[in-house]
């Protein structure tokens, strides 16, 4: 048995294309690949996360305008990307 194949129960070809932000210009830094499930009448595949382009959402800013600026991100980015914001937001859990 492969050494990758202890790694990774999963094939990194059965992984579509990587959720990056759509502005997104230079390879991710910081790639992840969970279980999830992103329609509600599909079943939960294994997904690749572009990690760094959604850690913003892990933490509620403190100041009233910073929250207004996350909260509209995060709309323009569930728009973006065909997600709700709650799928969008829960990107960089692990």
């Amino acid at each position: 048995m492969a050494l990758g194949s202890l790694l990774l129960p999963f094939s990194a070809a059965a992984v579509d294309s990587c959720i990056v932000h759509p502005k997104r210009s230079t390879p991710c830094p910081h790639l992840i690949y969970k279980l999830m499930k992103l329609k509600a009448d599909q079943p939960a595949k294994i997904t690749c996360v572009c990690i760094a382009d959604f850690k913003k959402f892990l933490t509620i800013p403190k100041d009233d305008s910073k929250r207004m600026m996350q909260k509209m991100d995060l709309k323009s980015l569930a728009a973006d990307l065909q997600l709700t914001e709650e799928q969008v937001a829960n990107l960089a859990k692990r």
